[in-house]
């Protein structure tokens, strides 16, 4: 693994701590950078590649952002780090669902056009809630 591409793409002493001697030495830590439904894309320090969704299931569900340690000859994930952020929203349709959006962020830009469409007290409700000041 490459450390200095690994910190590039996140890694920190945080997600570090949380490997068995083992599982440091055996096994592969990548960042889900994509989920394209069959398949998760796997960023890592020695290259990127996609993973069939059918072996991601124990890392349960994941988003974006994930940090996950596979196996390196089969990329089977074996587990899922813990995460340090979780960004979710409300899923669309009827039934009350929750979507993952991102994990493991360390800032979050929102665009909005200012139109007659723009309210800022939702905006500023945002700001607040994610910050648990309200």
């Amino acid at each position: 693994m490459n450390a200095w591409e690994m910190r590039e793409l996140g890694w920190k002493p945080e997600f570090e701590l949380q490997l068995t001697l083992d599982e440091a030495q055996e096994l592969l830590p990548v960042r889900v950078g994509a989920d394209f439904g069959s398949q998760i894309l796997c960023l890592s320090g020695s290259g990127d590649f996609l993973v069939p969704v059918s072996l991601t299931k124990a890392g349960g569900p994941l988003t974006v952002g994930d940090w996950l340690l596979l196996e390196p000859n089969s990329y089977r994930v074996v587990r899922r780090l813990q995460r340090e952020s979780l960004l979710t929203r409300k899923a669309a349709g009827e039934k009350v669902q929750t979507q993952l959006i991102a994990a493991n962020l360390d800032a979050l830009f929102i665009v909005s056009s200012c139109n007659r469409d723009f309210k800022a007290l939702q905006f500023f409700n945002l700001q607040a809630s994610d910050t648990k000041a309200m």
